[in-house]
């Protein structure tokens, strides 16, 4: 860690002093205002090297600061990382402005992406339960599978015993309808609701998805 942070601050004071000596012109006096910024520039590229070694899956910190590295490996990789800091520090301006922009445009993918797992996340729905199979149609005496097939057909979602009579129209479910009714009724497909013309039968959640 010292060694890298020693690099940084030494990479980057090359690299401000030979910016601010750049920009003065010779026989001027020297504006130590600009000279000290341009230093403080370099320095703060040079410090950002290890950050944009990271961004680009760069492993040359690592090889530094891993106790186990070869010294010939972690050499190379400090030769590496002198090379990144005084690039950094000599091109400061446009170098920090790259990165900046490169920090940004991370940022906005991290967000995409965390909004990309929430929505899979809200769009996966736990595994239903395992339920006892249903009484299917078949399993029902005959006129009790007409009488739910007609309770279904229609556009009213409770009926009276006149309307379900009408739909069935055969004189003998006259007879026949009440009991078949409590058939339904006790194997939870229909239930009786109370309506202002006397009690009405609708379907129950398990008489509508009965196949």
């Amino acid at each position: 860690m010292v060694t890298i942070t020693f690099w940084i601050v030494i990479c980057g004071v090359a690299g401000g002093v030979t910016n601010a000596l750049a920009e003065h012109t010779r026989g001027s006096a020297i504006d130590w205002g600009t000279s000290w910024l341009r230093v403080a520039q370099g320095v703060l590229a040079a410090g950002t090297v290890p950050l944009f070694l990271s961004l680009i899956g760069n492993g040359t910190v690592a090889k530094i600061l891993q106790p186990g590295s070869k010294p010939q490996d972690a050499l190379e990789a400090t030769y590496v990382l002198i090379g990144f800091c005084l690039v950094a520090s000599l091109f400061s301006k446009t170098y920090l402005e790259g990165l900046g922009t490169k920090v940004m445009q991370l940022r906005k993918e991290v967000e995409k992406s965390k909004e990309k797992i929430d929505a899979v996340e809200a769009a996966v729905v736990e595994p239903p339960q395992t339920i006892a199979p249903a009484l299917q149609r078949t399993e029902l005496p005959n006129e009790a599978q007409k009488l739910l097939h007609a309770l279904k057909s229609g556009p009213y979602r409770i009926r009276s015993t006149d309307g379900l009579l009408k739909t069935l129209s055969s004189p003998d479910w006259s007879e026949k309808l009440q009991p078949q009714l409590k058939v339904l009724e006790k194997e939870g497909l229909v239930r009786s609701v109370p309506t202002k013309f006397g009690k009405g039968w609708t379907l129950t959640p398990e008489g509508h998805n009965l196949d």
